[in-house]
């Protein structure tokens, strides 16, 4: 799960079993989801830290029904991720169930454009790697020892000129 703050407004994404995001960005519902009334108090009472701080250059462009955003951040970071979103039904299979054959849809939108497709590290985790180590191994390291790595994302590379 990811506890962000973007442009002043919280945001939540917890991992679901396919690999894709529950994304929740209304306070009311983040605020159930940690059992508190003041989200504010809840980071402070229970010590959670910042640790990743950058700031990021979107561009979004729309394709049929995909939705494609080059992300150029501000420590050198680039890259370009392909989405279609779907409102979920609250049933885990069902989801799942689409998440793949979105997937599946994605793959076959960028190939058909000639484009790269490659797992790549997260924005954050590329950060967290060259500015946090001790963060960045918490995270990926020790709470994996023993698990195969796994990222979470289809990206495909950002040639730019």
């Amino acid at each position: 799960m990811k506890l962000r703050k973007r442009n002043g407004r919280f945001e939540l994404k917890i991992k679901t079993d396919s690999g894709s995001n529950e994304e929740i960005d209304d306070i009311k519902e983040i605020e159930e989801y940690f059992q508190t009334d003041n989200l504010e108090r809840y980071i402070k009472e229970h010590g959670l830290n910042v640790v990743a701080d950058y700031n990021t250059e979107r561009y979004i462009y729309k394709k049929d029904a995909f939705s494609i955003h080059i992300d150029i951040t501000d420590f050198g970071h680039k890259v370009c991720e392909i989405e279609r979103l779907f409102k979920s039904t609250g049933d885990r299979k069902k989801d799942d169930t689409m998440v793949r054959m979105l997937k599946e849809e994605i793959i076959k939108f960028a190939t058909q454009y000639g484009w790269e497709i490659k797992k790549m590290v997260p924005k954050w985790a590329e950060y967290l790697k060259k500015f946090n180590i001790e963060a960045y191994n918490e995270i990926f390291i020790k709470n994996r020892e023993g698990k195969e790595k796994k990222e979470n994302q289809l990206s495909f590379e950002l040639k730019m000129k």
